[in-house]
C-alpha cells in the first residue's frame, strides 16, 4: 500500500515534523503490507500527537511507550489490526548509568552529551532521568549493547552501565528548581528569559535562531503569548514548565512560578 504523503501532511510546515511523520508513514506502510509489527524513533509529545492523528484512521493497532510510565519522549509501535500490542513491541531498552558516588552528581546535559558523543542520534534516545549517583536512560534496544560496551565515562566521571532489571525500584521524580519571578508581559522572550536566567537580548537571539520550542513546537516569534502549563525548552539549556500565573501587580507586572528541570 502506498501513501500520498502530500495528502496526509498538507498542514505540516515544520520540516522536522514532516521528516518524523514520513518515517511513521513508512512504518505504517510496512505493517499494512507485511502484517508485521514496527516501531520507529522516539518522538516528543508534539510529534507523537501528530503521528497518532495520522495513523488513527488506518486499519492497524498502535501503542506508545517510553520505557517509563511518565516518559515524555516515546516511541510509537504499530501492528496489524488483529494483533494486540505490548510495551515491548516499542523496542526500548532501559540502561542504568552508575557513577558509584553521590558526590559525582551529573546533569542531564552531561549524560546526553556523552551519549551523543558516541555518535548516536537524538531520535534513538528517550528520556534521561538523573539521580545523585546514577541516571536512567531509555533508548532504542538496537543500540543498547553498543552503549553498554562503549560508554565508560560521562565527562571525566567513570560510569558503569547495566541493563535495568524488572525488579528495579520505582523511579523517583526528576529534580525541579522552582523559580518565582515577575514579568512585564507573558511574551515568550520575557518568560523564557526568566526561566533560563538569560537577558532579553540573549534569549531573543536563541528564539530567532529556532532553538526554542513551546510545548515541543518550534516558535520563533518573540511576542508569542505563554499560558499556564506551557513547557518551554531551549536547545542546550533544558526545559522550563510554567507552573502558575497569578494576577497582575499594581505596577502591571505578572507574577509567575516556573519549574526548571535540573
Amino acid at each position: 500500500m502506498n501513501f500520498n504523503r502530500e495528502k496526509l501532511l498538507p498542514h505540516i510546515g515544520d520540516q522536522d515534523a514532516r521528516q518524523a511523520l514520513v518515517k511513521v508513514l513508512d512504518k505504517a506502510e510496512n505493517v499494512l503490507r507485511r502484517h508485521s509489527v514496527e516501531s520507529g524513533d522516539f518522538l516528543d509529545p508534539y510529534h507523537l500527537d501528530l503521528a497518532k492523528g495520522i495513523v488513527r484512521g488506518m486499519d492497524l493497532q498502535f501503542l506508545d511507550w517510553g520505557g517509563f510510565p511518565t516518559a515524555e519522549r516515546r516511541k510509537l509501535a504499530l501492528g496489524p489490526a488483529f494483533r494486540e500490542l505490548q510495551p515491548q513491541d516499542a523496542g526500548i531498552a532501559v540502561l542504568i548509568l552508575e557513577t558509584g558516588s553521590e558526590f559525582q552528581s551529573l546533569s542531564h546535559r552531561d549524560y546526553l552529551g556523552s551519549l551523543l558523543g558516541l555518535g548516536l542520534k537524538r531520535e534513538k534516545l528517550g528520556d534521561i532521568i538523573c539521580l545523585p549517583d546514577r541516571a536512567w536512560v531509555a533508548l532504542d534496544e538496537s543500540i543498547s549493547g553498543y552503549v553498554a560496551q562503549n560508554l565508560a565515562r560521562v565527562g571525566k566521571t567513570p560510569v558503569r552501565v547495566r541493563q535495568a532489571g524488572e525488579d528495579e525500584p520505582v523511579l523517583p521524580q526528576e529534580k525541579l528548581k522552582e523559580i518565582t519571578a515577575t514579568v512585564p508581559s507573558l511574551r515568550l522572550d520575557a518568560v523564557a528569559g526568566e526561566g533560563f536566567s538569560l537577558s532579553r537580548s540573549k534569549i531573543a537571539a536563541e528564539i530567532e535562531a529556532g532553538k526554542v520550542k513551546v510545548n515541543w513546537r518550534p516558535v520563533t516569534e518573540l511576542s508569542f503569548q505563554i499560558k499556564q502549563g506551557d513547557v518551554i525548552s531551549c536547545r542546550g539549556l533544558g526545559r522550563v514548565t510554567v507552573a502558575e500565573i497569578r494576577g497582575q501587580t499594581k505596577k502591571g507586572r505578572t507574577p509567575l512560578t516556573l519549574h526548571r528541570l535540573v
